[in-house]
């Protein structure tokens, strides 16, 4: 999904709970949700916590109209361990680098994304 899509195209399934997000990319990493919020730089963490916020920043960044309230990248990091709003956009550029060019990883994306959006 395209994290700029508008709200008003988006399907209502996208109106989730932010920790159900954590939950399922840390079950997919085989990790826990305060490894995603830590300062741990193993590869598995770091890429599950560019995923959740890929996800985060994907479903919140945009008017809610239950909460009327928008996820900003500044948001998104301080939800997933008080990250810098730069390493957000970081983490969003590195998974669509990913999803195009590595298989394995767009298969592992695809599975949380089925899961989160169900």
């Amino acid at each position: 999904m395209n994290p700029k899509m508008s709200y008003w195209l988006m399907p209502m399934y996208r109106q989730k709970e932010p920790e159900l997000i954590l939950n399922e990319v840390a079950s997919a990493y085989n990790i826990t949700v305060g490894d995603i919020r830590g300062r741990s730089r193993r590869r598995a963490v770091s890429e599950a916590r560019q995923i959740a916020a890929y996800f985060l920043y994907d479903m919140f960044n945009v008017k809610m109209a239950h909460t009327k309230s928008k996820w900003g990248t500044k948001k998104v990091g301080e939800y997933i361990g008080g990250k810098d709003h730069v390493t957000v956009l970081y983490s969003i550029k590195v998974v669509n680098g990913l999803l195009e060019t590595d298989p394995w990883f767009k298969e592992r994306f695809e599975l949380i994304k089925s899961k989160i959006y169900k």
